[in-house]
């Protein structure tokens, strides 16, 4: 039988200073000059399981966007699935940041601002 192999989240990372040098790391390998630019949405996964979305994003249109790998598409369209599935996960304020974020994107960004705007339109519509 394979030992499942525990994942990273918020109760394994015991201080404050391990959480920010774990991010820090993680937003080091969002940069299209990597080896880990192929692997871009699964970072984007894991920081946005820790809070870190917002640096995540921002990091990923600085420094991966035009990777010659497609991983800074497959983190766009792994933010999609966020957005799609995981929709009460998402903050007004995050909601705002990633419509600001995907204005400087300058590839093809699927179907998040319809995402956005489906949020939206639901959460008014439950007011």
């Amino acid at each position: 039988m394979l030992k499942q192999q525990a994942k990273p989240n918020n109760s394994q990372l015991k201080s404050d200073d391990e959480k920010e040098r774990y991010c820090r790391a993680l937003l080091s390998r969002l940069n299209r000059n990597t080896e880990y630019a192929l692997v871009g949405y699964l970072v984007l996964y894991v920081l946005f399981r820790l809070s870190k979305l917002d640096d995540a994003l921002n990091d990923a249109v600085k420094n991966l966007q035009s990777d010659k790998a497609y991983g800074f598409s497959d983190l766009l369209r792994q933010l999609e699935s966020l957005l799609k599935f995981r929709q009460l996960s998402f903050t007004p304020e995050t909601l705002d940041f990633i419509e600001n974020a995907m204005g400087a994107v300058e590839e093809h960004t699927f179907r998040i601002e319809e995402r956005l705007a489906a949020i939206r339109a639901y959460r008014l519509s439950r007011t």
